[in-house]
């Protein structure tokens, strides 16, 4: 079981957006690059690595971008 002051390492993620880097958020709603640096209840408890946005990045944001080009909002 994990303690709230062990580092875990894990794998490396593919490329996220265009910060290049993984965004962890926790309960104080601020934002967190480093994962040692969030909540233990948060790390041992959330799947925060994995692909789920792929797709929606590779086909869903394109033709939303093209279809709301040049619109404000």
């Amino acid at each position: 079981m994990l303690k709230p002051y062990d580092e875990v390492n894990h794998p490396p993620v593919p490329k996220l957006g265009h910060a290049d880097r993984p965004l962890y958020l926790d309960r104080d709603s601020e934002f967190r690059y480093d994962y040692n640096a969030i909540s233990y209840e948060r790390r041992s408890g959330h799947t925060y690595h994995g692909t789920w946005a792929e797709s929606v990045l590779e086909k869903d944001y394109p033709r939303w971008r093209d279809k709301n080009r040049g619109s404000t909002p």
